[in-house]
């Protein structure tokens, strides 16, 4: 219960700075935009494989995760 209290802080804090880094964006700062979920795009008959492959290449790995199925409509 503690380790995933603990968890819900870091999403919280990751959200709060990717929002203030994208305001400075808007702001005129030049930084590159931040994105706070995990962002995957997977094929429906290799779902696991892909999603394996492309976390492991993601630097960020405790973000909320947002699925995006390939050549899939809906």
């Amino acid at each position: 219960m503690l380790l995933q209290y603990h968890g819900q802080l870091e999403m919280q804090e990751a959200i709060r700075n990717a929002f203030m880094h994208n305001f400075q964006t808007m702001m005129g700062a030049h930084v590159e935009t931040v994105n706070p979920l995990l962002i995957l795009h997977v094929h429906r008959n290799s779902i696991v494989q892909d999603a394996i492959s492309q976390v492991k290449t993601k630097e960020r790995k405790k973000e909320r995760i947002r699925i995006y199925f390939v050549f899939s409509v809906g």
